[in-house]
């Protein structure tokens, strides 16, 4: 991976028989998991990438279920659990005077 890609969410697991996962969110951006939306998503190992469209957002309990395009059933989302998904630097969103993102700030 040539790019720097930040984490936005973790995929914990499965949803149903239509291709759901469940998503751990680690952004604050509720636009990030907008239907059109595109996500990087990276193996536990941050061997293998993927890139994903999303299909759908819906918030249930304490998750967000994402549904991608071309991933239409629990065999396809299967390998993706325990994934990380990511988005590139140039998808940041730019921020107000004294707002910083956590990578900004570490070690400061």
């Amino acid at each position: 991976m040539d790019k720097k890609l930040f984490n936005v969410g973790k995929i914990v697991n499965t949803h149903g028989i239509k291709g759901e996962v469940k998503v751990i969110r680690i952004t604050d951006f509720e636009e990030r998991f907008n239907p059109g939306q595109q996500l990087v998503w990276v193996d536990k190992n941050e061997k293998n990438t993927r890139n994903l469209k999303i299909k759908a957002h819906r918030q249930h309990k304490n998750f967000d279920l994402l549904q991608f395009e071309s991933y239409d059933s629990i065999n396809d989302v299967e390998q993706l659990k325990e994934g990380m998904l990511k988005i590139s630097e140039e998808d940041l969103t730019p921020l107000d005077e004294g707002e910083f993102y956590y990578h900004e700030i570490i070690g400061c």
